[in-house]
């Protein structure tokens, strides 16, 4: 007996497959409700309205219960790159901009070589 794969064989069944991206986002945000400070919240999926049946959707949100907004936000990549993408950078300031947070954090599957840290700015 062998477990499911690719080849085609003598008994049919569903198709399974596992979103691994999710799998990922849900095990991050997982261990960061167990190991948040006291005061602290996680937000799965935030989703911040852009209006007309618009919004952005937020992997992780660390929100603060004290001053009631949003302390840093988060958003995982179920990929093992070589430095952070661009596009990551880009996504990661419009959602920290769209709730007026001034921390962020790409979390990736491994190590980054030279990580990046950057402030992200108010704009006014």
């Amino acid at each position: 007996y062998s477990g499911p794969s690719y080849e085609i064989g003598d008994r049919q069944m569903l198709p399974f497959l596992v979103e691994t991206d999710r799998l990922y986002e849900s095990f991050v945000a997982e261990w960061l409700k167990i190991n948040a400070p006291e005061g602290f919240t996680v937000k799965s999926q935030y989703k911040v309205s852009l209006g007309k049946k618009r919004y952005l959707k937020i992997d992780l949100l660390l929100w603060d219960a004290e001053r009631n907004a949003a302390r840093c936000v988060l958003d995982t990549k179920y990929k093992i790159p070589d430095k952070g993408a661009m596009a990551d950078i880009h996504e990661m300031v419009s959602h920290a901009h769209s709730v007026n947070c001034l921390d962020a954090i790409l979390i990736y599957l491994n190590l980054l070589g030279n990580r990046w840290i950057f402030k992200i700015t108010r704009f006014e």
